[in-house]
This record gives structure tokens, sequence and C-alpha cells, in this order.
């Protein structure tokens, strides 16, 4: 027997025994569809291998035309299957998924017209059977679809590579050797089986393409099974995406679904096979419906809710575009995380802010209101001293109180802005009274440009609270020296904002810790809170707010010399004549009707309405609120929210229904501890006008008071 069949014959038995093996070595990880592929691929291997070897054993021609169809079965696997797995392998798995099950028609219509070939005779136009040696060899002409087919084949296994190369951009160092394993060992059988087609093989009529091919079945298995590239790409991104806590889904650029998580399965009770290449609108199920207003959106990030039969569920929906290298739109992902639990504690943790206001507000809002009563009484000396540490002290433990109320209600998204028309300079002229009698006695001065209007429109209150805090700031940390209080007008995308700037001598930040003053609870250094006390919430609680009023913050610094810090807060100009807004009330008597049910606080507002010659009426509760406005007409009514009975909403709805008949509309001013976004907008629902948050001071109050009845 010659020696060239003797080496086909082991070569031959090697490849098939080689090929069976990694077929079930390859089926063992069939979980991963890359592997299932790699088994067919295999499979087809290993019916090419067989038929092939028995083909070449035997004489009997009909046997041999039917080994030969057998044998191009194995071809057509190896070559589409080498396909998908690329596509599998990579990213393209999300873009080309939908399209597979078309990389099949042309490998489906070969066999059907290779096993119907005498009736038309595209695949071979005709055979002749000649001896080459020991062996029987069939020599073929053959037919046009052969070759549409062979084209069609070395066109699937080129752009197999090409997809291989374009995805070793996106890997790890550690994984590209292994790539490049593969790569190179498909493209060898290809170059071997171009050489067998045009017949330039020196061994023919023995095709070595299958012993190579058994040799690319066991780089792949090495590549795949021995470092591990099936836990670790896709199986590591997969198992993430798997089994994250959010519900993931992937979308074409059309729309159409193309994957969705194990989680995302779970929880809609669907199979993403089922839905595999549907348009979101196709599938009826309440949480894709709500994607329907983001078809055309690749990036988002909002709180959402959606209706299912366990209740109402909250979801923070983010969407991100899927990018190649180009950054050119293959579609999109999007993640619904369940925020439900955490949604819940918000809503127990602002009602519990919300207790705790009013429960700790009241009493201080006592202590305060009548310590600014007594100021003044004719005390002693040093009783006069007692009373000043008391009301500071008062006013200490309020501003602690206040600044964590604040910043806790900031953080829950429970304050909200409340727009008025106001004298910026009159707010400039409060602020400078307040700080220019400072205890450190620094030197305090206040520019505001020719160009400010006097009157804006905009949040007072939070002005306010900006501008006090980031002064107590420059005062606490200045010793000596001055700090500058600068206002001017600017364009910032041709909207108006107001720039404030407030520039101190004092001990300068180091570069370092810029970025960790707003930061809660933090200080430059933490013996800095017990050297110049403070709970560190004060800048924290300015960019909360500025970020509430779409203002910015910044701050320039030089340690030992002092900092600036620039604040700017959009608002609208408004070109009021002074008179038009001038202050004062006529002289005729004014009756007030106060709402409250704690008998401290009737008493301090009792004196402070009297102090100014308005007469008043207290009612303890709402029921009798609505039973003294039927038999008396008020200018104003200051109205308690929390009261037994019927509380303060409840009276000023019954109020408002009351007066749609009688034509006369008085007033309602609410009295609360609570200024969040929820109180607010309630009080506004129930008909009030405006609020003044405890504790109360005189001049706040007959300044609103003053405003509603002048």
């Amino acid at each position: 027997m010659p020696i060239e069949l003797i080496l086909y014959i082991h070569f031959s038995i090697s490849s098939i025994l080689i090929t069976a093996f990694l077929m079930l070595k390859f089926w063992n990880y069939r979980s991963k569809k890359e592997a299932k592929t790699l088994a067919l691929m295999m499979l087809g291997a290993f019916i090419w291998g067989v038929s092939s070897y028995i083909s070449n054993l035997t004489t009997n021609i009909r046997a041999m035309i039917i080994l030969e169809k057998i044998e191009f079965l194995g071809v057509v696997l190896i070559s589409v299957h080498w396909f998908v797995f690329c596509i599998q392998f990579t990213e393209y798995r999300y873009i080309m998924q939908k399209y597979i099950r078309y990389f099949y028609i042309i490998p489906s219509i070969t066999m059907i017209l290779l096993f119907t070939n005498r009736y038309h005779h595209l695949m071979v136009k005709s055979r002749a059977f000649v001896e080459v040696g020991p062996l029987l060899v069939a020599n073929e002409f053959y037919g046009l679809w052969y070759w549409v087919h062979s084209l069609y084949s070395y066109f699937l296994f080129s752009l197999g590579i090409l997809i291989l190369l374009h995805n070793k951009k996106q890997l790890p160092l550690v994984l590209l050797k292994q790539t490049n394993m593969i790569i190179y060992s498909i493209m060898i059988p290809l170059v071997l089986s171009i050489i067998y087609l045009f017949r330039l093989n020196p061994f023919y009529p023995i095709d070595p393409t299958l012993f190579t091919f058994s040799i690319t079945g066991i780089i792949c298995y090495i590549s795949l099974y021995r470092y591990k590239l099936f836990r670790l790409i896709p199986s590591a991104r997969a198992a993430v995406a798997e089994h994250m806590s959010g519900l993931l889904f992937v979308f074409d650029n059309q729309n159409n679904l193309l994957d969705m998580n194990k989680t995302a399965e779970n929880t809609l009770c669907l199979k993403s096979k089922q839905y595999f290449g549907k348009k979101i609108q196709e599938i009826d199920n309440n949480y894709l419906s709500v994607f329907d207003k983001y078809v055309n959106v690749q990036s988002a990030d909002e709180r959402i809710t959606i209706e299912t039969n366990m209740g109402t569920k909250y979801y923070d929906l983010k969407i991100r575009p899927l990018l190649d290298e180009h950054h050119t739109s293959m579609g999109k992902f999007v993640i619904l995380y369940d925020v439900t639990e955490l949604e819940h504690a918000i809503q127990v943790k602002s009602n519990f802010l919300a207790s705790m206001s009013h429960e700790i507000r009241t009493p201080i809002n006592s202590i305060i209101g009548f310590m600014d009563l007594l100021k003044t009484a004719d005390y002693k000396p040093k009783e006069k001293d007692y009373h000043n540490i008391a009301f500071k002290s008062a006013e200490d433990l309020l501003a602690i109180v206040n600044s964590i109320l604040d910043y806790s209600m900031l953080e829950a998204g429970k304050i909200e802005l409340g727009l008025t028309i106001f004298s910026l300079n009159q707010l400039i002229d409060e602020i400078t009274k307040m700080f220019s009698i400072h205890e450190k006695n620094l030197e305090f001065y206040c520019e505001i440009d020719k160009n400010v209007p006097q009157f804006i429109q905009g949040d007072r209150d939070k002005i306010k609270q900006i501008l006090t805090n980031l002064l107590s700031n420059a005062y606490k940390f200045t010793d000596s020296g001055s700090v500058v209080l600068k206002v001017a007008l600017i364009n910032v995308n041709k909207e108006e904002s107001l720039e404030f700037s407030i520039t101190d001598t004092g001990i300068g930040i180091p570069d370092n810790k810029i970025d960790t003053i707003y930061q809660r609870f933090q200080q430059l250094d933490m013996s800095n809170s017990r050297k110049y006390g403070g709970i560190g919430l004060g800048l924290a609680i300015v960019k909360e707010l500025l970020f509430l009023m779409g203002g910015t913050i910044n701050v320039k610094s030089t340690l030992s010399q002092g900092s600036t810090f620039t604040v700017s807060i959009p608002v609208k100009g408004l070109n009021i004549a002074a008179e038009e807004r001038k202050e004062g009330v006529s002289k005729k008597q004014i009756v007030c009707l106060l709402a409250e049910d704690n008998k401290a606080n009737q008493l301090l507002v009792y004196n402070i309405i009297k102090k100014y010659g308005y007469h008043i009426d207290v009612a303890d509760n709402g029921e009798e609120v609505i039973s003294m406005v039927k038999i008396k007409d008020y200018d104003i009514i200051l109205m308690d929210l929390q009261m037994p009975v019927i509380d303060g909403y409840e009276a000023a709805k019954a109020i408002r229904d009351l007066e749609k008949t009688s034509g006369r509309r008085v007033p309602i001013i609410a009295l609360t501890a609570n200024a969040t976004k929820e109180d607010m907008l309630k009080s506004k629902h129930a008909g009030m006008d405006d609020f003044i948050t405890k504790p109360l001071r005189t001049k706040i109050l007959f300044e609103k008071i003053n405003q509603y009845i002048s």
C-alpha cells in the first residue's frame, strides 16, 4: 500500500476522532450560544471526515455519489456556523442576532439543489470516475450554483475574520493572544481550501483541508476552554447583565427588542425569545409601554412610576446609546432600577421631618418670640445681659435645627421655590444692618452696580438664606480685616442673573480642600468646628439651594489671605416705581383672626398684633374659625395648619366656599413649622395666599400682614 494512502488513512482517522471529541466537549458548554455553535461546526467537520473517508475507500459509484452529498452537508455546516460563532462571540450579537436566520437561506438552497441535481445540474454538470493510484476518484465539472455557494462560504469565512479583527479593539491585552490564535487557526484551512478548489494541491485527490479544520478545532478549544474565554468573554459581562438587580433591555435603532436579562424576564413574566425583534408598541406589557415616550431618546436619567398588579412601582430609568468605535449608533440599552423601597423610605423620612419640624420649632417659636417681645422691657444692666445671652443661645439652637431640617428637606426634594416681587435694595439693607453690628467689628462694605434693578422677581427668602450663610462663613473665618459684598446684574445665556460676590480677608482655603467644602458636615479641619463653631452644613445648603434655583457658585481662595465666593442666581428684573411698592397700612382699625391651638403661640401672636395697634380674635381650632368667619368680617386670617377638630387646610377650603356667595375674599396666611414643597402646594390648593415659617419674628409677621392689607 502506498505511503500516501497510509498517511491519509491515519490522518483521516485522527481528524474524525479529534472532531468527535471536540464536538462533545463544546456540547458540554451548550448553555453558551458560542459553544453550541462551535459544537455544530465540529459536527460538520465530523460528517465531512467520515463521509470523505468512506468515499475514498469504496469503489461503489452509487455509494460514492450519496456520500459526496452527505460530505457536502458537513462543508455547509462549517462555513455558516463559523460566521455565526464570530457574531455571537463579539459585540455584533446585539446588531446581527435577529438577522442570523437569513444566513442559512443559501446553505439550505444548496442542499436542496444538491439532492435534486439530476433535474437541473446546477451543482454538478457532469462527473467521471477515474483511478488515481489505489483510489477511485470522481472528476467533476461544477455547475453555476456550486460556485455561488463556494463564493458565499468564503465570504462568510472572510467576514467572520473581519469581525474578530474589529472586535480586537475592544478586548483587554490578556485576551488578544487567544483571539489571534483563533483567527490564524481558521485562515490555514481557508487557504488550503482555495488551493484544493483550483486543483493546485500536490496531494490531489486527497483534500488536506479537513485535517487543518481539526487543528482549528483544537486551537479554539484551547483558547476558549483552557484560557477560559467562555468564562471571561462574554460570560463575565453576560453574568453581570443576567444577575444584576436592574431590568436590562437592548434595542436596535428601529426600537426592536433584541435582548433582556433574566431579571427583566422574571419581572415582566416574558421570554426574550418570544418577543425577539418586535417593536415596543407590539408588546402588550405595562413595563414596556412606558418606553413609548423614549423611542427617539438616546440618553436619559429619570424616575418613573409603573402601575402593576402589586401596586405602584418606582424605577430609576437610565438610557444609554450603544456606539461603535466610530461613535455610530448601533442601538441603545435601557436599565430600570427598582427604587420603590427607597421612595417609600423617603416618604417616611419626609413625614418624620415634617413632624419633627413642627414639634421642635413650636416651643422654640414661643421662646424666641417672647424674648423678642421682652427686648424693650426695662431691665437692669445685668438682667439685660442675661436676656441677650439667652436670646442668642435660642437663636443658635434654632440655626442648628433649621440647618439640619433644611438640608434634609432639600436632600429629599421637599422644598419648593416661592417666587415673589420684592425690593432687592431693602433685602440688601436688611443684610447689611444684620452684619454691620456683628460682634467682631470687622469692616463691612456693600457695593451695588447701578444697573441692578430695584425690584426683582425671585425667591426672597432663599436668596436671603444664601447670602446670610455665605456672609456668616466669611465673618466666622475672618479675625481681622474686612468683608465685602458686591451685587451686579449679568447676562448668562441671554438670561438675567444676579451675581453676588462675598470677599473676606480670612484664613483662606487650601487648594486640596476646595472640592470638599460643599460636602455636608465638612469643615477645613475638624478642629475648626471647635474653634469657629458650626456643624458644617452652611455651604452644603447654599449649593443645594442654588441647584434648586438654577444658579451656580464658584470660589477663589489664597491660604492665609482670604476667599471670594461668587454666586449667580437667575432672576427677573422689574422696572417698578418705588412709590408703587411703598409699604404702609391705612389708619383704619385692622381686624385679624388667629387660628392656633397652642396657648403659648396664641399669646405670642396676640401680643405682637396688639403691639401694632391691630385688633385680634383667637380661635382654638378650624371649626371655630369657620364659625367666626360666618358672623364677622376679618381683614386677614393667620391660620395654623395643624389643629384639632378641623385642620387649617380644611378650614381654608371651607372659608373659600363661603366667599363664593359673599363675594368677599380675605387673605389667609398659613403659620407653619413645615416649609416643605408638599405643605406649600397643599396650602395653596386649599386657598391660602401665603405662609410664614415658625418661629415667628415680630418684624416678619408685621411685614407680611402689611403686604396683604395695604
